[in-house]
């Protein structure tokens, strides 16, 4: 749980508002959604037969002969459905689930100060954003719950612009329009292939949408690139890793996906067939060696193949004359940095570790899709990595993870350790004075229990008991009632003062003990951090002390360091 998070007292963003349970459709797990989903299909289906019946009807109604692919153009186009719909479900379901759960997580890290603070460290430039943040600054410590509020919303309206589903719009749409012409003609062009295999080319006249042929290899270069595009749609939403931008590529891949298919087959029908059974059994062969290929390569990733691009470069002796590995301050560098990391923070512009000391924590998190503590983190170790480099892992060693642990020791106040220990011998004896005394009430109220007895009867009764007694006509006859409850009374009365001289030893007790405690953490961090830094200095970090010391100065001024660390809860 993030450091200043709290408990989330708001139902789900799926909930319904009135009860608080999510809706009909998505509750337990999603189960009784599944009907629904089989209805929609049920009635796609279902429009479509309508529709082509309609069609067919008013071409024969004018006297127009219905094409002889209706059926294929018709069953085309509900695969065309099915297929977009499986490509955009995990879409929506990472904008209405993952992406608003990420956001929750995110935010629950920042407290109205913290809002602030970031909003100066990135968002200074615009000038509403800096009223808002003079405002806040001009009213500490003393803050009014509308300026908090406007600060929240603030917050939550800027993330919601550059993250919410809006970006989300224009990219989606492309893809969608993209992929329904594409996917038609693989569809088809799939279909008929089908067909012609099964009842002869010659008896069924060549399907051609829109005058143009597709062949084996275009359309499994096409569903190659679907099968990869729709996996790593899946992938993603499960992952909460979606960008705007992998909609895109997942447009460009569909729609490079038949001339790269083409390309493939034409460098395998460059190669001469191994056939003896003649021409013709060497031209099938090499188309489905081609449309193999074709599939199996579009299937790649565009990282794949530039690897492979890559790799096949470096066997014709055209590689790069360095390779980046060689580098030292790349990010893969970094402790629990792989390259499944190292490629998502390529692939928003920050590939080496001086980079992360200058990034926006939410916008790297959200869209690198990696979680925002591991995030934090990263740039904490990223900022004393500026100051030590590859010393920086050795000092891993002494407990120092980052700039906030070397903040944490450096803001430690100095003391002198004689001192220190004089005062911590101090507060241990007056502890112990404290513990004998809460002793001694202890047994001055064990006497006093045992001197009232068991009767549960209190001060209060026994005194109102007592007026009651001595304002009996008849004194004579109560003299020996009126002496039992003065005893009763003095008894109570002695308990009440036993307890209260306990409760008082108590608190002076407790507060004896804070004081030694405190004392003792004094006296442990300051021997610490002598210890910590003489360790660094005589260690083979081979650091010395001035080196070290203008590192923490620096550190202490440095207001992103500071950012980061109280993010961080340091």
């Amino acid at each position: 749980m993030p450091p200043h998070a709290a408990p989330d007292a708001h139902p789900a963003p799926d909930a319904d508002p009135a009860s608080g349970a999510p809706p009909f459709c998505v509750r337990f797990g999603g189960a009784l959604g599944l009907p629904l989903v089989m209805a929609g299909v049920i009635l796609l289906c279902v429009a479509a037969a309508i529709l082509i019946t309609i069609a067919t009807s008013i071409l024969a109604y004018v006297h127009l002969r219905p094409g002889a692919h209706d059926e294929i153009y018709a069953f085309s186009l509900i695969c065309d459905f099915l297929a977009l719909w499986l490509l955009m479900a995990p879409v929506f379901g990472y904008l209405r689930v993952g992406q608003v759960k990420k956001v929750d997580v995110i935010k629950g890290f920042y407290t109205p100060e913290l809002i602030s603070e970031y909003f100066d460290q990135f968002w200074s430039g615009r000038d509403s954003i800096a009223a808002l943040v003079k405002q806040w600054l001009d009213h500490r410590p003393e803050q009014h719950d509308d300026l908090v509020k406007k600060l929240n919303d603030r917050f939550g309206s800027i993330i919601v612009e550059d993250f919410g589903g809006g970006v989300y719009v224009v990219p989606a749409l492309i893809l969608v329009a993209i992929g329904f012409i594409v996917l038609f003609f693989g569809f088809s062009g799939g279909i008929a292939y089908a067909k012609q295999l099964l009842v002869g080319s010659k008896e069924l006249p060549p399907v051609m949408p829109l005058g143009l042929r597709l062949d084996l290899v275009s359309v499994a270069a096409i569903f190659g690139a679907y099968t990869w595009v729709a996996g790593d749609s899946i992938t993603r939403a499960h992952q909460w890793t979606f960008h705007s931008s992998d909609l895109f590529w997942y447009a460009l891949r569909l729609l490079i996906a038949v001339p790269l298919g083409q390309a493939i087959a034409a460098a395998v029908a460059s190669v001469p067939a191994a056939s003896t059974t003649g021409a013709t059994a060497g031209v099938t062969v090499t188309t489905g060696v081609g449309a193999f290929l074709a599939f199996v390569i579009s299937m790649f990733s565009f990282d794949a193949i530039k690897k492979y691009l890559s790799a096949a470069a470096t066997r014709l002796g055209n590689a790069p004359a360095g390779s980046p590995d060689e580098r030292n301050d790349i990010v893969t560098k970094m402790a629990g940095v792989d390259e499944a990391a190292a490629d998502a923070l390529r692939a928003e512009g920050v590939s080496t570790i001086a980079q992360l000391t200058a990034v926006d924590p939410i916008r790297i998190s959200i869209l690198t899709g990696l979680p925002f503590a591991y995030v934090l983190r990263l740039i904490d170790s990223a900022i004393l990595w500026t100051f030590f480099r590859d010393k920086t892992e050795q000092l891993r060693e002494f407990g120092l993870r980052g700039a906030s642990a070397m903040l944490v020791h450096a803001e430690s106040p100095a003391t002198d350790l004689g001192s220190a220990a004089g005062k911590l011998t101090d507060a241990q004896a007056a502890l112990r004075t404290c513990q004998q005394r809460v002793d001694a009430a202890t047994a001055n109220r064990d006497v006093a229990k045992v001197a009232v007895g068991a009767d549960p009867m209190t001060l209060e009764a026994a005194e109102a008991a007592l007026a009651q007694i001595k304002a009996e006509a008849d004194q004579a006859a109560a003299a020996a009632r009126l002496q039992a409850m003065e005893a009763k009374a003095a008894a109570l009365r002695q308990l009440r003062d036993c307890e209260g001289e306990l409760n008082t030893a108590t608190a002076n007790r407790d507060a004896a003990s804070k004081a030694a405690a405190d004392a003792a953490t004094v006296l442990r961090t300051a021997a610490a951090k002598d210890a910590l830094f003489e360790a660094i200095q005589s260690s083979d970090v081979k650091i010395n002390a001035l080196g070290l010391s203008q590192a923490v100065a620096q550190l202490s001024t440095d207001d992103y360091a500071k950012f980061i660390r109280r993010l961080l809860g340091a």
